[in-house]
């Protein structure tokens, strides 16, 4: 089986859920290329995408193999991505980008900065930016670090198409009235 397989079952199995301990061992070793899923096979044709998106998308997380994940997974997507290791590194690619940011996707708990109180400086720079926070903590310990519970939230380990659709609903939400619960509630 490729890796590329391994990566797909992985990642599309609707129960139990991965975990990271099962992805790292043999998709994250230091000896596989820099590209998460060389294998071709992996990654959808364009032609059966219902569309090709255009957003970018900055992603940050200081454990690099959550990082290196949702950056392929969302790049193999077609997302234009901006990856930053912490919210110090992420604030200076925001302040340094000539076009928009249209998502945030960021871990809550992070080393010096944590994803709340980086989203809170970045929607003051860049108010077209959405926020996706991830995490593997619970929404009472979210809380302790800013998260309202009305707040979009990916639980890690995610899997592919759970984050693919996560970011496709909140880029696809015009509204910012949205937030306080539209048709079928916020993302």
């Amino acid at each position: 089986m490729s890796t590329a397989e391994k990566v797909r079952e992985l990642l599309t199995a609707p129960d139990p859920q991965p975990t990271w301990g099962d992805v790292r061992p043999w998709v994250m070793d230091r000896k596989a290329p820099t590209g998460m899923c060389p294998d071709e096979a992996f990654r959808q044709p364009a032609a059966s995408k219902r569309r090709l998106p255009w957003e970018t998308i900055l992603v940050v997380d200081d454990d690099p193999w959550v990082l290196a994940l949702a950056r392929d997974i969302l790049a193999g997507e077609g997302y234009h991505v901006l990856e930053a290791p912490d919210g110090e590194d992420a604030l200076r690619i925001a302040e340094g980008y000539a076009g928009p940011i249209h998502l945030l996707l960021t871990d809550v708990v992070m080393p010096a900065m944590n994803g709340q109180k980086l989203a809170d400086l970045l929607r003051s720079i860049r108010r077209e930016t959405e926020v996706l926070f991830m995490s593997a903590f619970t929404t009472e310990l979210l809380a302790d670090y800013g998260v309202n519970s009305g707040d979009p939230v990916i639980t890690k380990p995610f899997t592919l198409p759970g984050l693919t659709h996560k970011v496709r609903k909140i880029l696809d939400c015009q509204s910012p009235f949205a937030r306080s619960g539209g048709e079928g509630g916020w993302p």
